[in-house]
């Protein structure tokens, strides 16, 4: 009886064969994990999980069927990975995945998985750490590109038409005329009141007398939610302009009952700055998302799964 169950040790306890290194069907092993994706610590756990499924059924010597792993082998065995597999680029994905998962729990540069079952064999360099630790950069840069592009080139576009418009106004004709009257009064526009200067003047083209009304082209006005009062630079029109005085006024010339006393070319000048810094700011972080890019393709093709 002693000798009978000496003799079945190899035979009903396959993975006590394996540990004590007598070859058995615990080593019937796929040639797939003798390599460098099956080493390190998971590659006990992922060697026996297959070498079970490939484990043929075995008897004892009463011709009844072998018994079961017992439960801490089970226990181990269960949760393991399935066989990996190992095509290059998919090992890459599959480890920028488990990589970016690992660091939003634990944060950039974390390393306490290494030799995990479900892991690869080895720690990847902290280069490859720091690539995966920049996807804050990376989304940040690329809204920065859209964000500059499309109110670059829309700022941009509006700077234009107002350059355009500026130009235009400073290209019409100018005759002299007379201030007739000029005050300071409130007035009224969907949903406020606002405070603008008001000019009356007369002047003469090809013989026929005008009245105007306008005092620049852009408007010149001063809601009352912000200021109860006329401001300062309102109120120097009154001095600028005083009744009687001789004035220049720019009329257009296929209309010349519409004039105006001042032209003024600052509008389009702080849109194109303004444009022009979202123009920089979009090129430079499509620089930057090009830097990395190159540089995760790099770091991801020398890894060494």
């Amino acid at each position: 009886m002693e000798e009978r169950r000496v003799r079945s040790v190899p035979e009903h306890r396959p993975w006590r064969a394996g540990r004590r290194g007598e070859r058995g069907p615990a080593h019937r092993l796929s040639n797939r994990l003798q390599g460098p994706a099956g080493r390190g610590r998971g590659h006990e756990r992922r060697g026996a999980h297959v070498g079970r499924a490939h484990r043929p059924p075995q008897r004892g010597a009463g011709g009844a069927r072998g018994l079961p792993p017992p439960p801490a082998v089970r226990a181990r065995h269960r949760g393991t990975a399935r066989r990996p597999s190992h095509h290059p680029r998919r090992q890459r994905r599959l480890l920028r995945q488990r990589l970016d998962a690992v660091e939003r729990v634990h944060g950039p540069g974390y390393a306490g998985w290494r030799g995990a079952a479900d892991g690869p064999a080895q720690a990847p360099a902290p280069q490859a750490l720091r690539a995966h630790s920049t996807m804050w950069l990376r989304t940040t840069l690329k809204a920065i590109v859209t964000v500059g592009t499309v109110f670059g080139l829309f700022l941009g576009y509006l700077a234009w038409r107002l350059h355009l418009a500026e130009q235009a106004f400073l290209a019409r004709p100018t005759v002299p005329g007379r201030m007739l009257a000029i005050s300071v009064e409130t007035g009224l526009s969907k949903s406020s009141r606002y405070w603008y200067v008001k000019p009356r003047y007369a002047y003469e083209v090809d013989g026929r007398s005008y009245l105007g009304e306008t005092l620049s082209n852009v408007s010149q006005r001063e809601f009352l939610s912000v200021h109860s009062q006329p401001s300062a630079e309102l109120t120097a029109y009154l001095a600028r302009y005083p009744v009687g005085a001789t004035v220049k006024v720019h009329y257009a010339p296929g209309a010349p009952e519409r004039s105006v006393l001042e032209v003024s070319t600052g509008d389009a000048r702080v849109f194109m700055w303004v444009a022009g810094a979202l123009g920089l700011s979009a090129v430079l972080s499509a620089c930057g998302l090009l830097f990395l890019f190159v540089r995760s393709r790099r770091l991801a093709d020398g890894l060494d799964l």
